[in-house]
């Protein structure tokens, strides 16, 4: 499959301070100095693990004003990008799509943020490694990063820790389970995702090392931080939602997930054993059929493809199940109306999608919010690459809270018990990345 390099146009009506020249610095200086100096930052951090379509670039962007509210139409606002030769950052939550076109959900959030952000850079740095960057935009010198760099080296990371515990309990989730099971028997739908939140407090001092020491636990393709104001995303995503290059788009979903083990014997074995789960594969290809549903709405007929049907993929701490989905637009379909026909991604609802969707407003206490949403960027040439904000931590600076979330894919052969620990394995290298970290003054 070929890979399109990211455009580098510059940002309209930005002027360009180091005339486009790369530059020696490092993105994680930069990133405290974005975060540092801006109420908004969007910044990926793709690991070298090539998949299909290939992965986020080393990115980050920063604003100090934003678009995109609560009474915002997204999908509307993604249409009108394609008039606008600008780069577009922003963060969409999953209640966007489950309400498009619905009355808002009564159901208390969490953390209270936005249902969608999105912003026009001031200025960007695509890096090639870690250390060197183009830049793009109102940029600084690079002493500037550095300045911040040793600024902060005295501040704690976290401090104030309360370890996130799960809102949904066990006996509490295994009685979930079984409606879910009843409804499954009634029909009334296939396979749904409950998800469940884990909650906790602190004070992350250092937000840029956070992400550091996250992607350095849990390389992931999509990883991403996101900054809005008081409110972070910090997410160790490995899927992604959809990607747009030229007149094709692509999606990827997960559905299947083993843990990792360090004898390699045991781990080849757990691998081989997800790979051949017909349980698993079972949940993979329903969700492939729902995608390629969602696409064909607004496709090309006969343009539908299954690129890779259920290839395992290797993870810091996990195996997964992946399948890639392309398909071609009609000619005069805009992007936005392919991302609300898709969206919010069936790995994270279930079949049949809008009916499972209801369900889940049922059988869940809390909005999402920014979990089960997406983490995207735009190209002034109007490409486009969207996550699935999972394996995530959502910050409230002011308020301190933390929360993560992590859920799982429920049918008829479910092992409740089973089911609860997937869902505890997936939050685990969050979890304890949090607990490592808290209270500690060193770079390490």
């Amino acid at each position: 499959m070929n890979l399109v390099p990211l455009p580098l146009q510059p940002l309209n009506g930005a002027a360009t301070l180091l005339a486009g020249q790369k530059q020696q610095g490092n993105y994680w200086d930069v990133l405290a100095w974005a975060i540092t100096h801006h109420p908004y930052v969007w910044a990926s951090h793709g690991d070298d693990r090539l998949l299909a379509c290939g992965n986020f670039p080393c990115l980050i962007a920063w604003a100090d004003q934003a678009i995109g509210t609560d009474d915002c139409d997204w999908f509307t606002k993604a249409n009108e990008q394609e008039s606008v030769p600008d780069w577009w950052f922003g963060l969409l939550g999953y209640e966007q799509g489950q309400y498009a076109d619905a009355a808002p959900p009564v159901k208390p959030k969490l953390i209270n943020t936005p249902s969608n952000i999105g912003f026009y850079p001031l200025g960007l740095c695509v890096f090639d490694g870690d250390d060197t960057y183009k830049p793009i935009g109102k940029v600084p010198p690079p002493s500037a990063f550095h300045q911040v760099k040793v600024e902060q080296v005295a501040l704690a990371l976290l401090t104030d820790f309360e370890p996130p515990k799960p809102l949904v309990t066990e006996p509490e989730y295994l009685h979930k389970l079984s409606q879910i099971k009843a409804l499954i028997a009634a029909g009334q739908t296939y396979e749904l995702n409950l998800c469940i939140p884990m909650m906790g407090s602190g004070k992350i001092q250092r937000p840029a090392e956070l992400f550091r020491r996250m992607f350095k636990t849990s390389p992931a393709p999509f990883a991403t931080l996101v900054k809005a104001q008081d409110q972070y995303l910090f997410s160790a995503s490995p899927e992604r939602f959809l990607q747009k290059i030229g007149p094709k788009v692509w999606s990827q979903p997960i559905k299947g997930t083993a843990p990792r083990h360090p004898d390699i014997r045991i781990d080849a074995a757990i691998a081989e054993a997800l790979e051949n789960s017909e349980k698993e594969r079972a949940e993979n290809m329903m969700i492939v059929d729902l995608v390629r549903n969602d696409l064909a709405r607004h496709a090309i007929p006969g343009s539908v493809m299954v690129e890779e049907l259920i290839k395992r993929y290797q993870f810091q701490h996990v195996h997964q199940l992946i399948s890639t989905i392309s398909a071609k637009p009609k000619l005069g379909i805009k992007m936005g109306e392919v991302i609300r026909a898709a969206f919010p991604m069936g790995s994270m609802t279930g079949a049949p999608k809008q009916r499972t969707m209801e369900l889940i407003a049922d059988l869940e206490p809390y909005q999402r919010g920014w979990f089960s949403g997406s983490a995207f960027y735009r190209t002034p040439n109007n490409d486009w690459d969207m996550n699935v904000v999972i394996r995530s931590l959502i910050y409230d600076q002011k308020t301190g809270q933390l929360v993560v979330w992590a859920g799982g894919a429920i049918t008829w052969d479910a092992d409740p018990e089973k089911e609860y620990q997937e869902c505890l394995l997936k939050a685990k290298a969050l979890v304890n990345l949090l607990a490592d970290v808290a209270h500690q003054n060193s770079d390490g």
